[in-house]
């Protein structure tokens, strides 16, 4: 199971707490997904979709857990409130770092310069599709951001 814990949760939550003092990870990726409601026309609103980007891999601040109950492992995904190009549209987001993090439990996260932010399709909405048409940039890049 994979679950996203902020600080308040983590510092709440006594596997989390131990997680964090000895079972940190990075959590590999190239991005994530938030949504953000929109004014639709002609009224309403709908949840529009937007890929998070760098240009290369990431990885996000992990903490590793075995339950109690069922000894299940899962892990959690630390998150942080939002900052530069996220910040307009999700109010928290994955704790990005380095390999620090494997070494401290302090929380040093990088900064998100050169980041990209694209609307892409609801295509993503459906945990089918699992394919490269969920980071397909909706309309057409300006003629600078090809490469």
């Amino acid at each position: 199971m994979v679950f996203a814990a902020d600080e308040g949760t983590i510092a709440a939550t006594p596997m989390l707490r131990a997680a964090r003092a000895k079972r940190r990870c990075l959590v590999i990726a190239d991005g994530w997904f938030a949504w953000q409601a929109i004014e639709k026309r002609g009224g309403g609103k709908k949840r529009q979709p937007y890929w998070i980007h760098a240009r290369g891999p990431i990885a996000f601040a992990g903490l590793i857990a075995t339950h109690a109950d069922d000894s299940v492992e899962s892990f959690a995904i630390v998150t942080v409130p939002a900052s530069g190009v996220a910040l307009p549209i999700a109010a928290v987001m994955p704790a990005i770092v380095d390999e620090r993090w494997l070494e401290s439990p302090a929380l040093v996260t990088v900064g998100l310069e050169g980041w990209r932010v694209d609307a892409v399709s609801t295509w993503v909405d459906d945990v089918a599709h699992d394919d490269a048409a969920c980071i397909v940039p909706l309309g057409n890049p300006a003629q600078g951001e090809l490469f």
